[in-house]
């Protein structure tokens, strides 16, 4: 469907620069000054314990508030497990973030970071929040519409 590929455009588009960070094992303090319109609801958490599934995640991190999405990797480095979770809510990627920094679980360390949302480009290439849910839903009523016209043309259409 036209949402889950949204999903998955923006969990690539986190991935990538998250993955190079988690690679050089550093980690960065939550921004000071965040450009105006962009909130931080995504959070990257590295050390999580290898034995670790996708369900498990979604329920330890659902605690701290409700989610967009969770994506769990699924290569384990050094026998730890990485993920990237996406809130709804600023305030819950920033108490999750609070509460998951340097906590310890099942014997491992957890590391977060918590960054903004990646900006939606409209069509003209300004910023356009929640471009992507419009278009996809628009693209579905259009199609809902197509497919009542032709089953009403079908039935007006005389039997040969």
């Amino acid at each position: 469907t036209s949402s889950e590929d949204a999903r998955m455009k923006l969990i690539h588009a986190l991935q990538e620069p998250l993955m190079k960070l988690h690679e050089n094992h550093q980690t960065q303090p939550v921004p000071k000054k965040v450009e105006e319109g962009k909130q931080l609801r995504v959070l990257y958490v590295s050390g999580l314990p290898e034995s670790w599934v996708q369900q498990r995640a979604e329920e330890y991190f659902a605690a701290h508030g409700q989610m967009r999405c969770i994506r769990l990797s699924a290569v384990a480095k050094a026998g730890k497990r990485s993920c990237l979770v996406a809130y709804r809510r600023e305030t819950s990627a920033k108490s999750a973030h609070a509460r998951v920094n340097g906590a310890e679980v099942d014997g491992c360390l957890l590391k977060s970071i918590l960054r903004a949302d990646p900006e939606k480009k409209a069509a003209d290439g300004a910023s356009a929040p929640g471009a992507a849910p419009r278009k996809a839903a628009e693209a579905k009523r259009k199609r809902e519409e197509e497919a009542t016209s032709q089953v009403a043309k079908r039935k007006e259409a005389p039997a040969s």
